[in-house]
This record gives structure tokens, sequence and C-alpha cells, in this order.
């Protein structure tokens, strides 16, 4: 039994996916079942098994989990001191939204290096709210840019930038019809429920057939304002973060906050 098997046990077991774990991880499916095969072999116990299109946890994967939870979590205290011992860097392991990684990731980690030159690493990487929500506790991320966290009494919450959301469109076009029959046009960020974009199209009643995902919000802007390339005469609308230059906008009335979770 190692700490990499009860991190990729601890992660199965919150985002009750093998697929998500490994997603967040950065490795194969396969790989993530190995370590969960060797696990189950070594203590003698399923510990997750699946539950309909989830992973649910079995009475001894139940047990488990906590304290594997506090041992992943202690073995990232242990890294840290021993790295802290030989004088090494700190590490800063930073969370952010698909478009603030686009946009603010690079440039925030960049001033923050300089400020901090050889004392910290920092490194960024992409997570749903879902994953934050899991990584954050179990010491496999130290810091969250993005949607507020604060509903997790494990994780502490503060608003740190203030924006709008912002529908954009094609110039000289308004959209006919209520929201839930508009195409719409998402950056990746729009594929998670807990983000601003989810929650606008939940709220909209947006069936998935209307929503075509980008590979980044600079491509969904850029097919809103040409229409998509659609050799059909039809309007195309696009969920941001901010405005796009000659577009028609809606504003929601209360401005949102960027949160920075830990």
């Amino acid at each position: 039994m190692t700490l990499t098997q009860l991190g990729v046990f601890v992660l199965v077991a919150r985002l009750r996916s093998v697929r998500a774990a490994a997603d967040v991880l950065g490795v194969s499916e396969p790989a993530v079942s190995r370590s969960l095969a060797a696990l189950r072999q070594h203590l003698g116990d399923q510990l997750v098994v699946r539950d309909g299109n989830e992973m649910a946890l079995t009475e001894g994967g139940n047990r488990l989990f906590g304290i594997a939870s506090q041992m992943v979590a202690l073995g990232a205290e242990a890294e840290a001191a021993v790295r802290a011992a030989q004088g090494a860097a700190a590490q800063l392991r930073l969370l952010v939204t698909s478009t603030i990684a686009e946009f603010i990731a690079t440039p925030l980690v960049e001033a923050f290096g300089k400020r901090w030159s050889g004392q910290i690493e920092t490194s960024s990487g992409v997570a749903t709210a879902a994953e934050m929500r899991v990584l954050l506790p179990n010491r496999l991320a130290d810091v969250a840019l993005g949607p507020d966290l604060s509903g997790d009494p494990a994780l502490a919450s503060e608003p740190v930038l203030r924006y709008r959301l912002v529908v954009v469109g094609p110039p000289r076009h308004r959209p006919s019809g209520p929201p839930s029959r508009w195409p719409w046009l998402v950056d990746p960020s729009g594929t998670d429920p807990d983000s601003d974009t989810g929650r606008l199209l939940r709220a909209f009643r947006v069936p998935e057939d209307r929503i075509r995902v980008f590979p980044n919000q600079t491509a969904a802007w850029s097919a809103a304002a040409d229409g998509a390339g659609s050799r059909r005469p039809c309007r195309r609308w696009s969920a941001a973060s901010c405005g796009a230059a000659n577009c028609p906008s809606w504003r929601p009335n209360a401005p949102r906050c960027r949160h920075a979770g830990t």
C-alpha cells in the first residue's frame, strides 16, 4: 500500500469516477484502475464499486476514506517539510478555471514568480469547481482561483476579482425567441455546472444540442462574431466573462467576483 494508491482511491471516491480521477491526475484510466486493483488486493476489499454511472464506496471503502484522506494530506506536509529542510523553494500549486487559464493565470504566475524569485515555485492547472473541492482539502493543490467554494466547510474562499458576465453576439443582430432556443458558443467552462456560464445556461434551460464547446473563450468569441461559419443564416451567441468589441451585450444587474480558495 502506497500514498499514491491512497491518493488515487481518495480521488475516485470523491469524484465518483475513474475517468474524472484520471483526468485530474493526468494519467490514463487503466493506470488509475491498476492503482485501485493493487490497493484492493492489499486490503482484501473492493473499496469502490460501480453504482449505475458512478462509483460508490463499499463499507470498507467508507471506513478507509477518512483515514486515507488524512494520510494523503500528511504525506503532502511531510514532503513540504523535507523540501524546507533542504532549503528548496516552497511549492505553490494553483488551480484555475479554463477562462482564468486563458487570460489571467500566466501573467499572474509570472508576476508572483518575480516577486518571490527563488523562494516559491508556482505551477498552475485547469480544474472544475468539483475537482477543486477534492484537490484542495486533500492537499493535492494549494490554492484555487475561480468560483466561490465557501459552501464547503473544509475550505476558505475569499473574493479577489470583480467582474461581470456578458453575453455577446454578432454585430447588428439581436436574438429572437427565448434564450433556450439560441445557439450558444462557450469555452470549456461552459461544461462545468458550477461555473457562471454553466449556471447561466441552466437558468435559461438551454438544452445540450444548443450548446457548442470551443477550445477557449477567444475561439468562441470569433465564432459568435462571424456566425460560427454556419452556411445557414443562424445567429450565434457566446457566454463570456468580458465583452467583445462591436457586439451587443446582456449584463446581469449584480457584478460577480472571482474567489481565491484554500
